[in-house]
């Protein structure tokens, strides 16, 4: 027969969110977009090729984590430095238009079926090129960025490495939490070279709580 310690008791058990409010929940929504290329510099209207949103007027979202990935599918006529960012997005009025949204009716994007629907949050991710900007600030800083270079067509190797972008703070480390038409855009922080082609990813991790309850880092 076996038994169990305290000790091996404790190392069974698992810490969840649950004080989510009576119309929140957590998440996980994922985009891909197909070939991108000639992807402008980022400016406050050019190069963004992701953005995710918060338009609710009841809902808090806390981001836990965002993973972008970025791939080579077709090289470049001359090396390429490739580099993305995350921005933040304040006084986001009007929703970025163009690419594809991530489909959040029904149970799309639970972590668990009884959370709510999500509703006036959402994850927009560019096809083939960038999103067209909606109305929104952003801030001069991004929080975090990433590169790689990449080998131009025909020379003698290069690497298949992706680049990765991740925001995942440790534990105790303070949470980016979104206000109602708060957000995050997924930039270009570098001119895409003529003939590359390139596919990301999109991952955001979060939770969101009703204006009701209260939340603390």
């Amino acid at each position: 027969m076996s038994h169990f310690g305290r000790n091996s008791r404790a190392q069974r058990v698992e810490i969840l969110q649950t004080d989510f409010g009576n119309t929140g929940g957590a998440y996980r929504l994922a985009m891909l977009s197909a070939d991108l290329t000639v992807v402008a510099a980022a400016t406050s209207t050019a190069g963004h090729i992701a953005a995710f949103r918060n338009a609710s007027t009841t809902l808090t979202t806390v981001v836990d984590a965002i993973r972008v990935k970025l791939w080579t599918t077709v090289l470049p006529t001359a090396l390429q430095q490739i580099s993305l960012g995350l921005v933040m997005a304040r006084a986001y009025t009007v929703a970025h238009t163009g690419g594809a949204a991530a489909t959040v009716t029904t149970n799309n994007g639970k972590l668990r079926t009884s959370h709510a629907t999500l509703a006036d949050i959402g994850l927009l991710c560019g096809t083939t090129g960038a999103l067209t900007a909606g109305t929104h600030t952003l801030d001069a800083q991004n929080f975090a960025n990433s590169g790689i270079y990449v080998m131009a067509a025909g020379a003698a190797a290069h690497s298949a490495t992706p680049l990765e972008l991740t925001y995942a703070p440790a534990p105790g480390v303070g949470k980016i939490i979104l206000a109602k038409n708060e957000g995050i855009v997924v930039v270009n922080n570098i001119l895409m070279g003529t003939a590359g082609k390139y596919n990301i990813s999109v991952e955001v991790d979060f939770h969101v709580v009703d204006l009701k309850s209260s939340y603390q880092q």
